[in-house]
């Protein structure tokens, strides 16, 4: 579960407050084919070089950059 918080902390924007958010996975593929039938977009899953972990992105409904990786 993830909270957010309103702060007055002196960010120079809202849009740079949260980057991206990720969540890894023991195996992609299977998350991946709930997106498909979900409907929904990623970029095309890539490799992190020197490691055996793909990494893909897609954005939330808000706009926020949601990075899906795993084996």
């Amino acid at each position: 579960m993830v909270h957010l918080v309103v702060s007055d902390a002196g960010v120079e924007s809202a849009e740079s407050v949260v980057d991206h958010v990720a969540f890894a996975y023991d195996a992609l593929d299977p998350a991946l084919r709930r997106l498909d039938r979900l409907g929904l977009t990623y970029t095309t899953p890539k490799f992190v070089p020197g490691t055996e972990i793909r990494q893909c992105f897609a954005r939330d409904p808000n706009g926020v950059t949601v990075e899906l990786q795993g084996p």
